[in-house]
């Protein structure tokens, strides 16, 4: 790993510390995959994640943060090795609701992501929008959300920066037994050209083990419809691990 990828670990640790602390009203947990094969091709695949929520009657605070790093290392008949890396990615997000009536809210939304892979040095999203919940209480939520948004990126070692339309969904629900699905979805389309748009899905459940130990399962599913050179537009990824609520 070179500097980049140490950085981003510290930063995700040090992230899930703060998380850690004990913040009145504040609802955290941290999860951790990792995968390692031996042979004639030797596979790691390390994802770390934070997550973070303070849920009021007239506010909500929500934190996330996630580092996903996959390396393959593949050996020839003459003995030499030849690494690649497959996955190096980060994304951090924050968001603050407003609740103006018990369904309307209005909120600020940030998000910061890198992508070495699909060459994406930098990607940052910020601006405030509307939302509203058809569901909202202990066992489910249940919204959709409409903004607009100034994005700012490198690709593909291109720097732009434009305004777009971002729509995105969100559903989660609890049960009794502490077992949790969620879904959601997130479109965005950049105003000068509607070719130019990306769409992330993710689907997940996490079941109960143990205290405050759960196992968590999460497809997610990334789609860039002008993708930088040589690049796919689709990306799909299949995550289990371990969560801890703290």
């Amino acid at each position: 790993m070179n500097h980049n990828y140490l950085l981003s670990l510290f930063l995700l640790a040090l992230t899930s510390n703060v998380f850690s602390q004990e913040t009145d009203g504040f609802q955290s947990n941290v999860n951790a995959g990792f995968t390692l094969t031996n042979g004639n091709s030797d596979t790691t695949m390390l994802i770390l994640g934070a997550a973070s929520k303070k849920i009021e009657e007239k506010q909500e605070t929500l934190f996330s943060a996630s580092y996903e790093y996959g390396q393959t290392t593949d050996t020839n008949n003459q003995g030499v090795k030849t690494e690649t890396t497959n996955t190096d990615r980060a994304k951090a997000e924050v968001q603050s609701n407003w609740l103006l009536s018990k369904k309307v809210y209005t909120f600020y939304n940030l998000t910061a992501e890198r992508d070495t892979k699909t060459k994406l040095d930098y990607r940052v999203t910020n601006g405030p929008g509307f939302g509203y919940y058809f569901l909202r209480n202990d066992d489910y939520l249940l919204s959709t959300e409409s903004s607009v948004v100034y994005v700012l990126e490198d690709l593909d070692g291109s720097s732009d920066d434009y305004a777009a339309f971002r729509l995105a969904q969100k559903f989660e629900h609890t049960f009794v037994n502490g077992a949790k699905i969620w879904q959601s979805v997130e479109t965005l389309f950049e105003f000068s050209d509607l070719d130019q748009y990306s769409f992330n899905a993710e689907i997940g459940a996490e079941a109960k083990l143990s205290g405050n130990l759960s196992l968590r399962v999460v497809l997610k599913d990334k789609y860039d419809n002008a993708p930088a050179k040589d690049v796919e537009k689709n990306d799909l990824t299949f995550i289990s691990g371990i969560s801890v609520r703290i």
